[in-house]
């Protein structure tokens, strides 16, 4: 606001005020009369600055036509120069408002790519390399789903025969009867969608596949036998020319050409959307019962996922693991604030300590397990274990992991605490 003066010099100042209005139009209100004596001109604050030099002009106009023969020597030129530069000092402003405005857009275009989930892929046991190879590369094709992922990834795996002394695939032990039969399930965090196959005919080379069609395609979540069979045949996948069906001599001539274990193919992904999936496959234990079935097809068993926690899978006795349900208790216990190393930790430790108090050996249990920001972890009853691919002996739970940053997948070993 601008002081009350005496009539003379307000209306020398209202006219010159008026007049750089009209050119410049810096007042933003025409003067305002309130009564006979006091006139107040009201004018914003930033354009008060910016006619500050412009007021200079105005308070010594009177005092040098006082000064000088009567007539006013104001320096008009002076006032439109400082008028242009006002003008440029405000273009420049709104320039560099622009710029700054410009950058805030790129700076949140990045900030957008940036909050893309960095994907990861995680797999148990040094032979499920091939596989989170594989999952990576689909993952890396136009940003494909992590159920792509899993399913690509295990497939690899379950069509190959020459995994068959890992308990996966068609090239897996038999049961007592001589039959190949088939484990599998996925599970899509997102949404908590499941889908399972139990006991399926080794005349199917890609369990995994079925069990994702069941998923998406039937209002069940689990088939098991003769029922999967006849779903996969509805669903367009046929027997395999080289599927394993030969009757052998004995369940220990079984057991003696994959040697003793449970190994189950278990693979988790985080994709660029931050949604988890788990998915597992197996051809079971050696000379099992026919129809038998472990933790790998059971939820919360062998495998979970959660994509607002986190995901799990599990290999090992599946007898036993699914009396515990171990992924599901892991994905529970990092939704509680555990760390996922920590989480899958106290899993095997109140496993082992539930199964010791009852006087009985720990038997084999592994867990692998990621959060919903990419972090691994895992845990173990395992001491020793030897790929049957390249006979590699390892101290403990030998995992494979990917993630952008490596060139190739690797292995992480998981002792046991």
């Amino acid at each position: 606001m601008v002081e009350v003066m005496s009539p003379p010099l307000l209306l020398y100042k209202l006219r010159v005020t008026l007049t750089q209005a009209a050119s410049h139009r810096q007042l933003s209100h025409k003067p305002r009369v309130t009564d006979n004596s006091h006139t107040r001109l009201t004018v914003s604050t930033s354009k008060l600055r910016a006619c500050r030099a412009t007021e200079e002009d105005i308070r010594s106009g009177p005092s040098s036509a006082s000064q000088g023969n009567g007539s006013c020597n104001w320096d008009e030129g002076s006032s439109k120069t400082r008028a242009k530069k006002t003008t440029e000092t405000r273009s420049d402003t709104n320039t560099k408002t622009r710029e700054i405005t410009l950058a805030g857009k790129f700076k949140a275009s990045a900030q957008r790519k940036s909050s893309m989930n960095t994907p990861m892929v995680a797999g148990t046991w040094s032979f499920s390399k091939a596989a989170v190879l594989k999952a990576a590369e689909v993952i890396g094709t136009n940003n494909a789903p992590g159920v792509d992922a899993v399913e690509a990834g295990i497939n690899v795996i379950e069509d190959d025969e020459s995994y068959g002394p890992c308990f996966v695939g068609r090239g897996g032990p038999t049961n007592a009867a001589g039959q190949s039969e088939l484990d599998a399930a996925i599970m899509d965090g997102s949404l908590l969608n499941f889908g399972a196959v139990a006991a399926l005919s080794g005349e199917f080379s890609r369990p995994v596949s079925v069990a994702r069609r069941i998923m998406e395609n039937s209002p069940h979540s689990i088939l098991t036998g003769s029922g999967a069979d006849k779903f996969a045949r509805e669903q367009g996948f046929s027997p395999h020319d080289g599927a394993k069906s030969t009757t052998l001599e004995s369940p220990a001539s079984v057991v003696t050409e994959c040697g003793p274990g449970h190994d189950t193919l278990g693979l988790l992904v985080l994709d660029c959307s931050g949604n988890l999936c788990a998915g597992v496959s197996t051809s079971g234990m050696a000379g099992k019962h026919p129809g038998r079935v472990g933790d790998s097809p059971l939820p919360g068993c062998g495998l979970y996922a959660d994509s607002t926690v986190g995901a799990a899978c599990c290999s090992g006795d599946g007898d036993h693991i699914l009396k515990f349900c171990p992924s599901y208790q892991v994905v529970s216990l990092i939704r509680q604030g555990q760390s996922v190393r920590d989480a899958c930790q106290t899993v095997v430790k109140e496993v082992t300590e539930r199964w010791s108090s009852r006087g009985l050996q720990p038997f084999e249990l592994s867990v692998l397990a990621m959060d919903k920001h990419g972090q691994v972890g895992a845990a173990t009853t395992v001491s020793e274990y030897q790929d049957p691919l390249t006979q590699t002996t390892y101290g403990g739970f030998p995992y494979t992991m990917w993630k952008p940053a490596l060139t190739e997948p690797e292995i992480v070993l998981q002792q046991v605490v």
